[in-house]
């Protein structure tokens, strides 16, 4: 499985190091790879949705690339970091406060700031979403990111009236 793990994980680094190229092989097969794990039993509790997640459109790959950052995450840490981040379904808790999807949210929201914020990779974002990359760039990511986490993960308009 580990072998297994580290091919997902090279191939959702290399999506996430360089412009999409929706028609090349090696973004073809970089994506066969990163999905199969996504959808596969692997072990883990992929936790997508979020205000954030919520912010983005799938036009341009946007919430796809949110999904791989997640897989990238969760990989780089137990591969490289020995840390389990399961995001399984824990009794008593509601899913988004659990520490670890917490956690992961966060973390890959920022590898998936990291992509758009670099001009090569020409990623065009809405505006509610420019107001959190706005955020990031001055540091203030993390307040505004965990301030509006909480509440409807569907609903956006009370956050986007609220980010400078």
């Amino acid at each position: 499985m580990e072998k297994y793990e580290t091919s997902v994980y090279i191939a959702s680094k290399s999506i996430l190091s360089k412009p999409i190229v929706e028609k090349s092989a090696e973004f073809i097969s970089d994506s066969k790879i990163v999905k199969s794990w996504l959808e596969g039993k692997n072990g883990f509790g992929i936790p997508l949705g979020g205000r954030f997640y919520h912010t983005l459109s799938n036009t341009n790959h946007q919430q796809y690339l949110y999904s791989v950052a997640i897989a990238n995450y969760m990989l780089d840490q137990k591969l490289n970091h020995n840390r389990v981040l399961n995001c399984s379904i824990t009794d008593n808790q509601i899913y988004r406060e659990q520490v670890d999807v917490k956690e992961v949210r966060y973390q890959a929201a920022i590898l998936f700031l990291e992509y758009v914020k670099n001009s090569k990779n020409n990623m065009k974002i809405r505006n509610v979403t420019k107001k959190f990359l706005k955020s990031y760039k001055k540091g203030e990511f993390e307040t505004d990111f965990f301030k509006y986490y909480g509440g409807n993960e569907n609903s956006t308009s009370n956050r986007v009236s609220s980010l400078k």
